[in-house]
């Protein structure tokens, strides 16, 4: 049986990795690489990159606004579910007037249809957003602050599908 060092010990029956194997498999990493990228759907261009960081920053804007919102109405006992429809209306309101102007301006020109189609696509959402949101204060999180910020995670990726939806799909 073939002893080695490794490390300063001895390892009976190891075999270290020649810079050949080593080269191989970062090759073979490589070629995994470029395969999924070519898979990657088309929204995940250069474009599309700088869209999604738009509507990451115009997303930061909007939540500051709908917590505030929230936060103020849960303050003033407000039951949660009335606060939450309160900023996410708040929300709505900027995140259509940005988005619409700013975000996915430079590729479509909005008409009515958009804004029904933004009206019902967040109507659904914010439904997703109460049940998630409720669920989160029975199970996980008692603070109805707290429960909110986790909320925010899954709403606003998807929130993201919706609208690029909404505003690029004719």
């Amino acid at each position: 049986m073939r002893k080695e060092v490794v490390s300063g010990t001895h390892m009976a029956g190891s075999k270290r990795s020649t810079s050949k194997e080593k080269i191989a498999i970062h090759r073979n990493i490589r070629r995994m690489a470029d395969a999924f990228l070519k898979r990657m759907p088309k929204w995940l261009h250069f474009v599309e990159v700088q869209m999604f960081m738009k509507y990451c920053l115009v997303g930061m804007i909007n939540t500051g606004i709908s917590y505030a919102v929230y936060a103020f109405f849960v303050a003033v006992h407000v039951p949660i579910s009335i606060s939450l429809a309160f900023g996410y209306v708040s929300g709505l309101i900027s995140s259509y007037s940005i988005n619409a102007r700013w975000t996915f301006a430079a590729t479509t020109p909005i008409q009515w249809k958009h804004r029904w189609r933004f009206i019902i696509a967040n109507i659904l959402l914010l439904l997703l957003s109460e049940q998630s949101l409720q669920w989160i204060v029975k199970h996980a999180v008692a603070s109805p602050y707290i429960a909110q910020v986790l909320n925010l995670i899954p709403i606003t990726i998807l929130g993201f599908l919706v609208n690029r939806w909404v505003f690029l799909n004719r």
